[in-house]
């Protein structure tokens, strides 16, 4: 009878150890992904779009042919429109790599959490 409540025991302590460990590895995989989606949204702010530099470059090399290209429903011409749109995606993966970063912070504290509980 004696064996029996050690078996108990000790099967009682591998399931809470089994369910700290998996809560722990669940916590770190979030962690490592939400810092890892973070850098790359931050790499790719700080990089200019290849498409619109090949578009960039096509309108540098037509010259002052005084031809304007018009998008019609803003009134500016192509090249800002271009300035704009590239602006407008380098501040959208700022605040994407932000956010991502607030999120690891968030499962670091959970991981760290989970841990000491």
């Amino acid at each position: 009878m004696l064996q029996a409540n050690v078996f108990k025991t000790s099967f009682s302590e591998f399931t809470n150890l089994w369910v700290q460990s998996s809560d722990v590895a669940i916590w770190a995989v979030f962690t490592a992904l939400f810092f890892y989606m973070a850098l790359r949204e931050w790499k790719k702010s700080k990089k200019p779009m290849d498409s619109l530099k090949a578009a960039k470059s096509l309108i540098s090399d037509s010259g002052d042919s005084g031809v304007k290209v018009s998008i019609g429903f803003a009134g500016m011409d192509f090249g800002t429109f271009l300035r704009e749109v590239e602006r407008s995606t380098q501040e959208s993966h700022g605040i994407a790599a932000i956010s991502y970063c607030l999120a690891g912070v968030v499962a670091l504290a959970s991981l760290i959490l989970s841990i000491l509980h």
